[in-house]
């Protein structure tokens, strides 16, 4: 729920929806692990999604002169999903890097080194289904 001081996120696009507020080992083994932890708490766990029927932006401007890990967390809680994720350098318009996901009901981090802006842009790669991205992290 913190953003570092050296980074602006915008997401425009999505909507939110969440599978299960709170997932605790006792109450829900099963999924307990591949739930992103909350803040705050060492025992509970969330399962939530930003997802589109089409595609959406994470805008990500990194204020400073140093590169920094970017993580995108993509958890396929209840199956079906196919998702892309585009990396596009914002000043240039070039796409930087592609991944494709399918079959990640587990959760799957995908990892970037980062200097300056760029937008992941998230597109739906299933039209039976959506998609969407759980998470964001820097390091």
């Amino acid at each position: 729920p913190s953003i570092p001081s050296y980074a602006t996120v915008t997401v425009t696009g999505k909507t939110a929806y969440t599978w299960a507020a709170t997932l605790t080992a006792s109450s829900n083994a099963a999924n307990y692990a591949k739930a992103l932890q909350k803040a705050g708490s060492t025992t509970e766990r969330i399962a939530a999604i930003w997802y589109t029927s089409t595609n959406y932006s994470l805008d990500v401007s990194l204020s400073d002169t140093n590169t920094h890990q970017i993580a995108l967390y993509a958890l396929d809680y209840d199956g079906g999903r196919a998702v892309k994720v585009d990396v596009i350098d914002k000043a240039t318009g070039t796409i930087m890097d592609s991944r494709s996901l399918s079959s990640f009901g587990s959760g799957v981090y995908l990892v970037w080194t980062i200097k300056g802006s760029v937008t992941f842009k998230i597109t739906n790669a299933n039209p039976s289904s959506n998609a969407g991205i759980s998470g964001i992290f820097f390091r």
